[in-house]
């Protein structure tokens, strides 16, 4: 593609990496208050056994999951996976983004020049 034209997706809304992470972590803060009824130590020792049973060596500390829920873009993405786990919401985000998944396909076709191969 030509460096000055303009990108096929540029009419699409951009989000804001930022504030998107921030609904996340607000998200999962609500969630483990009003869902589990739990504290944020509670729940990094229950994501931490998640990982162990994983085989991962290393669990979430409590600091790690309340940056978590503060939407800290530093956080592993090992780590949003099993909380989208743990809240039984992983199987929704991996469908969100499937290709073939609304959304991303109405923005795939909107490429100039994409044929769809049957």
């Amino acid at each position: 593609m030509d460096r000055g034209a303009t990108h096929p997706t540029a009419h699409l809304r951009t989000l804001d990496i930022a504030s998107a992470a921030h609904q996340l972590g607000s998200f999962l803060s609500r969630f483990r208050v009003k869902v589990l009824g739990i504290s944020q130590k509670n729940m990094a020792e229950r994501l931490s056994q998640r990982l162990k049973a994983a085989g991962r060596k290393r669990g979430v500390s409590e600091t790690t999951y309340r940056k978590l829920e503060s939407g800290d873009l530093t956080v592993n993405f090992t780590y949003w996976l099993v909380v989208f786990q743990e809240f039984g919401t992983l199987e929704e985000v991996i469908k969100a983004v499937e290709p073939g998944a609304e959304a991303f396909h109405a923005m795939v076709t909107a490429i100039p020049g994409y044929e769809e191969v049957t």
